[in-house]
């Protein structure tokens, strides 16, 4: 095929972004097709989702690059694609690929219109400064309203009518225009292969054979097999064991050159000497400068991972060390329990994040684990002037050294129905939201976007589950962290038999103690069993008791040994079991508790 110039390479570098369940994947399987980079006899539902956990959840999780060849207007051109995830929980994977791409593939659904993460990614997208190919899907659905949904685009997204495409990934159908669309809009990157190599890690996976293997997007220079290369952020030198590009499945190549996208195995055992958004530069070259541009997520909720048997805690360490190769929003620190021993706190980007992670570490590193309730970091002012940040309602410092407290705050970009708009709005009130703001869309203005402010702390609780109940299913939502604002809350204390279970104090908002302190109290008596003693549980906020509840004792029977007599006989016994009872709860220095009474009331909060 022709190519006009030899020292360049008709490369175009693209992502498809959408909301989640918009079609992503298959449309990518169909640029697979089309492009006869997999046979199509190979290629089933979401080929580029080799996890089986995609796959069963249905979304994308980690993004994919594949590279692929088209011929158009007798020229053959390199695409390299890079799938990205929908879910807002995973939106650091599409900033992740906005930062190798020169243009994107704005997916929207053209039965549910565009979506709230299709706003979030597309805003991404704007400030990256990449070409944004609109694109309506599911064209072939019954019922779809093409120009209510394209009216929408144009006045949302501000794009022209005629850029936008229209495509059935499902069957095919506009499929190759979209492919050809790439070419002609997305530009040609910058090729200065004349330049010392330098290349941003985007992705990595640890191999047993080939050590770390990096994803990269080579900025300018060339780089090729057996290279000695330097990682800038850590100083760490390697010998390239071998480089290639995804096809999807890795392939050896001689040489990777500016505006490509491939991988190096490094050779390095070490895993935390490669991290994502390091730059790489020859061995040699003292003389570049990092690339700038990518920043790493900043993890806002936050729980704790105890292991299951004798060896875990080790394991536990290494598969979240493999697991972080790959998820650079993933932090995790020791942490002790006075009954399930030593684990990890584990800071997440959202509550899938949390649920996805979990499956991982079950399923791919063989991990029993017991999770915490999530809790999000609290930034505490002491009197002294000290700033400390608080994950752990153990970590809160007395009352009296506290003089306030700030907690992170989220601003919310819900899509909806008009018609569920009044008991969404009810509902976003009763989680502390206030700030409202509202637009409608299209010329029917029967879908409204509403803009609010809301605690993170009450977001990650059940707000995904409400908002999805009383809206029917219908109503989208994300969200992004706008920083932190002051929080009226204090930690509540709990007591069992007059001794304090720090591992059971919580967080509660001031305005809501009462409630709080009931429900903690309620939820202890039925997990604590029985015990030879009465126990007392009791609330505190300080030295105030808040709310109380009462676990009889198991009571033995004195009397059965008795066949009558006098009635002074009985008392005698049951006086004197009173004063064993009360004995043995003065001498008692706490309550034997099973590890199940702190895996319920962790899973009950």
């Amino acid at each position: 095929m022709r190519q006009k110039n030899k020292d360049k390479l008709n490369i175009r570098n693209f992502c498809i972004i959408s909301h989640i369940d918009h079609g992503k994947s298959t449309l990518a399987d169909c640029f697979l097709k089309i492009t006869k980079t997999v046979p199509e006899e190979k290629i089933g539902q979401q080929y580029l989702d080799k996890m089986d956990l995609e796959r069963e959840h249905g979304i994308t999780i980690k993004m994919h690059p594949v590279r692929m060849k088209y011929c158009y207007k007798g020229e053959e051109y390199i695409l390299n694609l890079i799938d990205t995830p929908g879910h807002v929980d995973f939106s650091y994977e599409v900033s992740r690929a906005l930062s190798c791409v020169e243009g994107a593939v704005l997916l929207v659904d053209a039965r549910q219109g565009p979506q709230a993460q299709t706003l979030a990614n597309f805003d991404l997208a704007k400030k990256a400064g990449l070409k944004i190919i609109p694109v309506i899907n599911k064209i072939d659905l019954p019922g779809v309203d093409l120009k209510k949904v394209t009216q929408e685009v144009v006045k949302i997204f501000d794009l022209k009518q005629e850029d936008i495409l229209y495509t059935s990934a499902k069957t095919g159908q506009g499929a190759e225009q979209v492919l050809q669309a790439v070419i002609e809009r997305v530009p040609l990157p910058k090729q200065d292969v004349q330049k010392p190599f330098k290349a941003l890690i985007f992705d990595s996976f640890y191999d047993n054979f080939q050590g770390v293997i990096a994803y990269i997007r080579v900025y300018q220079g060339r780089i090729k097999d057996q290279e000695k290369v330097r990682f800038y952020q850590k100083n760490a030198y390697s010998k390239i064991v071998n480089l290639g590009v995804f096809t999807p499945e890795l392939k050896s190549t001689k040489e990777l050159r500016a505006g490509e996208i491939g991988y190096i195995a490094t050779g390095l055992k070490d895993l935390t000497l490669v991290r994502v958004g390091e730059t790489i530069v020859l061995a040699n070259d003292f003389q570049s400068k990092p690339i700038q541009g990518y920043k790493e997520p900043k993890p806002m909720v936050f729980a704790d991972f105890y292991p299951q048997g004798k060896n875990g805690f080790l394991a536990l360490k290494q598969a979240l060390i493999k697991l972080s190769l790959n998820d650079a929003s993933l932090e995790f620190e020791p942490v002790n329990h006075p009954a399930l021993g030593q684990g990890w706190r584990i800071g997440f980007l959202g509550m899938l994040h949390l649920q996805i992670t979990q499956e991982r570490l079950q399923r791919e590193y063989k991990q029993e684990i017991i999770i915490s309730s999530p809790t999000v970091c609290y930034k505490v002012y002491l009197r002294n002037g000290q700033v400390i940040d608080v994950r752990s309602p153990k970590e809160m410092p007395d009352e009296s050294l506290v003089s306030y407290i700030t907690e992170p705050w989220v601003k919310v970009e819900m899509i909806t129905p008009l018609e569920y708009y009044a008991d969404l709005l009810s509902l976003a009130k009763s989680f502390r939201a206030k700030e409202f703001d509202l637009r409608y869309l299209g010329e029917k203005q029967d879908r409204v976007i509403v803009y609010f402010k809301m605690p993170l702390s009450m977001l990650i609780s059940d707000f995904y589950e409400r908002v999805k109940s009383v809206s029917s299913g219908y109503a989208s939502y994300s969200w992004q962290v706008i920083g932190y604002e002051p929080a009226d809350i204090c930690r509540l204390d709990v007591y069992l038999a007059k001794q304090e279970y720090s591992e059971f104090s919580t967080f509660a908002y001031k305005d809501d103690l009462e409630r709080q302190a009931r429900k903690i109290a309620q939820n202890l008596k039925q997990a604590i069993p029985r015990q030879m003693f009465e126990v007392r549980i009791q609330v505190a906020l300080g030295g105030k008791i808040i709310a109380s509840e009462r676990i009889p004792p198991y009571r033995k029977d004195v009397l059965a040994k008795l066949y009558g007599g006098d009635v002074t006989r009985k008392m005698k016994l049951l006086e004197k079991q009173k004063k064993g009872k009360k004995k043995m709860q003065q001498m008692a220095r706490g309550i034997n508790l099973p590890s199940e009474v702190y895996v319920n009331i962790l899973r009950k909060k």
